[in-house]
């Protein structure tokens, strides 16, 4: 017997059937997404795609009400690092290396050393002291006091090496004024105080030549073409007396206790009745000093009668420039600063000046240029003390 689907009257499935019931389950699950994928994807039409600007689960606007687009721009910011320039651009026409002694942000005395091409100086392993080049702004000399012994150290050498001479240096030591090379001092002996001198030569080795025995109240203060200076002080004057190349004693005059300086071609002294003199190379007044009577210390340029005078204290600390205090009034520069420290020239005439500040520990070089009539300021790490300019 054969049976035709579709004539047949349809009836339900018999209880209990569980093929009949999960094909409901499957109904309703398909009815249930239908549901929510309508209300998850808006309530438009099936197949309608919701507009630019459209919020899901929202009506879409038409064009004339539709937000506008809002568009979000980031800024990006750029920081270029500043590099420092180099000391031959800061100051034009610095040729020399800067040799300076200075107390670091750490509270160390070091030596430090700013070669013309670089942008800042750098720390050197040389013995920290005052340090005096000589005529050809090669050779360094300094007198450090010893630390265990009596006396003091006398080094000489250049920016890269420095060693020990003597440990008994009593006076000095003193470069000659034009001769290169030359130093001369006052050691302390078993037999007494001695006049030395020596000649330094690179790559020769240098021989101490006892000149003469001189008491102990003699101080070397200078060696010129004309012998040796040398003074000594007594209640209330002094003396300055010149010695020939054997060490006697030549002519002498009476001085007060004041500022002396001795420079290539000139000196200056004070007189008995406080007056500042200008003396030649034998002890004879050429003229009287054009600055006041404040101005404690002079320092003589490397030509001609160039002169750099630190005058007044405290607050009131000042620089002057005489280009040729012989014929001159009045400085042709001067400067004022809160805490001079050290004054000189570079080895082609610039003149310099170093000022402190009280409440951090910074410093500023200032340079005049004679021949420009211009001033440069460079600042200088740490606490500077003194500043000598020697040849690159």
């Amino acid at each position: 017997m054969v049976t035709v689907g579709g004539s047949e009257p349809i009836q339900p499935p018999p209880p209990g059937d569980g093929r009949s019931r999960g094909l409901l389950l499957a109904v309703l699950g398909v009815a249930t997404g239908l549901a929510l994928g309508s209300l998850f994807t808006g309530n438009g039409p099936p197949g309608e795609i919701p507009t630019a600007g459209t919020t899901v689960g929202e009506p879409a606007s038409s064009p004339t009400t539709a937000a506008p687009t809002t568009t979000t721009t980031t800024t990006t910011t750029t920081t270029t690092e500043v590099v420092p320039s180099r000391l031959a651009t800061m100051v034009p026409g610095m040729l020399d290396v800067l040799v300076a002694g200075a107390v670091n942000r750490n509270g160390m005395q070091v030596v430090t050393k700013w070669e013309p091409s670089d942008r800042a100086p750098t720390v050197e392993t040389l013995p920290w002291g005052v340090f005096i080049s000589d005529a050809s702004a090669t050779w360094l000399a300094s007198n450090i006091r010893n630390r265990w012994v009596t006396g003091a150290t006398l080094w000489v050498g250049n920016t890269a090496h420095m060693e020990p001479v003597t440990s008994s240096l009593a006076s000095g030591p003193v470069w000659h004024t034009r001769f290169p090379g030359q130093v001369a001092w006052l050691e302390t002996t078993p037999e007494g105080r001695f006049l030395y001198t020596t000649q330094f030569v690179a790559g020769q080795t240098a021989t101490r030549r006892p000149i003469v025995a001189v008491d102990d109240t003699a101080n070397l203060v200078g060696w010129t073409d004309a012998g040796f200076l040398m003074t000594r002080y007594g209640p209330g004057s002094g003396e300055l007396e010149l010695r020939d190349g054997a060490g006697e004693i030549l002519t002498s005059r009476e001085i007060a206790s004041g500022p002396l300086a001795v420079g290539r071609d000139l000196i200056f002294a004070t007189d008995l009745d406080g007056t500042g003199v200008i003396l030649d190379h034998n002890l004879q007044a050429v003229a009287v000093a054009p600055w006041d009577t404040d101005c404690h210390r002079v320092v003589w340029g490397p030509t001609g009668n160039q002169a750099a005078v630190r005058c007044g204290f405290g607050n009131e600390q000042r620089l002057e420039y005489w280009q040729d205090p012989l014929i001159q009034t009045a400085p042709v520069y001067g400067f004022v600063g809160e805490e001079v420290t050290d004054i000189g020239f570079t080895t082609n005439g610039i003149l310099y000046a170093v000022t402190i500040e009280s409440l951090r520990p910074s410093s500023t070089i200032n340079f005049f240029i004679p021949a420009e009539r211009q001033s440069y300021e460079v600042a200088y790490p740490g606490l500077v003390q003194w500043v000598t300019a020697v040849r690159s």
